[in-house]
């Protein structure tokens, strides 16, 4: 109990407990004098949780000009990456990593990258003059420890108590400027209180314990979860009984998977300079850069001068039915969901994938949505991962059943099923024969790209690039 005086005489009922009494600085009772109850307060003390610092790799924009970007990557010769109508045996790596030399040799001039140890806990209230203040400081500091004169350690007390003092007062003004532009909104309330007051971090351990050793070093940690992931669905697997088993096979035959009705055949159209222009104005220059080091900022600044060539990387991957080999390659990190930290099961992969690429995915989505609804082979009930539709109308849809049999004096008995690792188990062979029973010829072009983006992918963990995994049944559903 932190209170030293009670707040109610005789018996004490208002509690103030905690299992941390370090991270509050003061607590205590105060008399209103309106009832005989007192009031009870404690203050918290603000970003105790101390991160350790971190070497990031990023892009020093600090004397970066977008006109000046534009006028260099206008004077680089795209044609000389190559024709795809005259170099047909020139495939679709050799073009993209022509383009690719060439914008990272404009961009890295414009935009170099570089490498800087920052702080685990972010201090935007730290100004310049609190900076060069908290510099005399440490040069105060080190003066008084070498020529122990009273005068000196005089000084450094004095202007130790003034930074102090002046870092207060500037996290204090911050801190409630963060709290009055959330304008009343609950949800940036909630996300200003976690910048104010971080909570638990979500970062991997240092240490884990993999078939009873520990590992620290963080190579052999990016294989253990390298390795785990990639034998999460051949776990689950091995927990299927036979009859589960039965049942995906008699499913994988092509032949009950043809959808009547359906005469036509999904045309892939060639992908337009203005879709590329459009997509490429759309990308959130917040998002994170993949392995490629393509950052979406000067892919946005650029795109009226790299549509084309793009465009012509696109068509051909999709004419000659491959991928280039860095758009199937992700950087996965390994966030923490929670329970216990050693145990790999709590951690979950995010991809971050090459941002080219995701346009890509983005045209075929676009026309293979197009074609699924002009045919009507999606059902009503289809609410998920549709445009135009949400959860609210599968709630809708439920609802409005229920009232149906209630009116009609009939009992609505429903089933819930959550499925466990219900992307990740998504069978390839199954998938491919299903998209061809819906009109996706397999032989086609547009055929093969699907089948190779499904089934052929490499990934890295960390920054450690791993072969290439081939996996029958599973995948990370962000490289789908």
């Amino acid at each position: 109990m932190l209170l030293v005086l009670p707040n109610i005489r005789p018996p004490l009922l208002d509690l103030i407990a905690t299992n941390i009494p370090n991270n509050l600085s003061r607590s205590g009772v105060i008399s209103t004098g309106l009832s005989d109850h007192e009031m009870v307060y404690c203050v918290r003390k603000a970003n105790w949780k101390k991160f350790p610092a971190q070497t990031k790799q990023f892009r020093n924009y600090a004397k970066y000009n977008g006109e000046s970007f534009c006028s260099d990557l206008n004077n680089v010769d795209w044609e000389s990456i190559g024709n795809p109508t005259e170099d047909a045996n020139v495939s679709v790596n050799e073009h993209w990593s022509n383009f690719k030399v060439k914008f990272m040799d404009v961009a890295n001039l414009h935009a170099p990258l570089l490498e800087k140890c920052v702080r685990g806990n972010p201090c935007p209230w730290l100004t310049g003059e609190i900076k060069r203040e908290i510099r005399q400081h440490n040069y105060l500091l080190r003066k008084a420890k070498q020529s122990h004169a009273t005068e000196d350690w005089l000084a450094y007390k004095s202007h130790r108590n003034r930074v102090t003092k002046s870092i207060k007062i500037a996290k204090s003004k911050y801190n409630i400027k963060v709290i009055e532009d959330c304008g009343g909104n609950p949800k940036a309330f909630w996300q200003a209180i976690k910048k104010i007051m971080p909570g638990e971090t979500k970062t991997v351990l240092s240490s884990f314990k993999v078939e009873g050793q520990v590992i620290t070093d963080y190579k052999t940690i990016a294989e253990s979860f390298n390795k785990f992931f990639l034998g999460t669905v051949g776990r689950l697997v091995k927990t299927m009984n036979d009859s589960v088993m039965s049942f995906i096979g008699r499913t994988c035959n092509s032949s009950t998977m043809r959808v009547h009705g359906t005469a036509s055949s999904f045309e892939f159209e060639e992908i337009s300079e203005q879709f590329i222009y459009t997509q490429l104005h759309k990308l959130k220059t917040s998002k994170a850069v993949g392995l490629d080091q393509m950052p979406s900022h000067l892919l946005k600044d650029s795109a009226s001068l790299i549509s084309k060539p793009l465009a012509t990387i696109m068509n051909l991957s999709i004419s000659q039915g491959r991928i280039p080999c860095d758009w199937k390659i992700a950087r996965v990190l390994s966030l923490f969901k929670g329970g216990k930290k050693c145990n790999m099961d709590n951690y979950r992969p995010i991809s971050i994938l090459p941002t080219v690429s995701k346009i890509l995915e983005r045209a075929i989505h676009t026309q293979l949505c197009r074609f699924l609804t002009a045919n009507n082979i999606l059902s009503s009930s289809q609410c998920g991962f549709r445009k135009g539709y949400s959860t609210e109308h599968a709630v809708i849809a439920l609802t409005d059943h229920i009232r149906r049999g209630m009116d009609q004096g009939l009992i609505t008995e429903s089933v819930f099923i959550d499925l466990q690792k219900a992307f990740d188990t998504v069978d390839h062979y199954l998938l491919t024969e299903k998209l061809q029973g819906y009109g996706v010829n397999g032989k086609s072009s547009i055929g093969l790209w699907i089948t190779c983006k499904i089934v052929s992918k490499l990934f890295s963990l960390g920054m450690l690039i791993q072969n290439p995994a081939l996996c029958h049944l599973g995948y990370l559903r962000a490289l789908y």
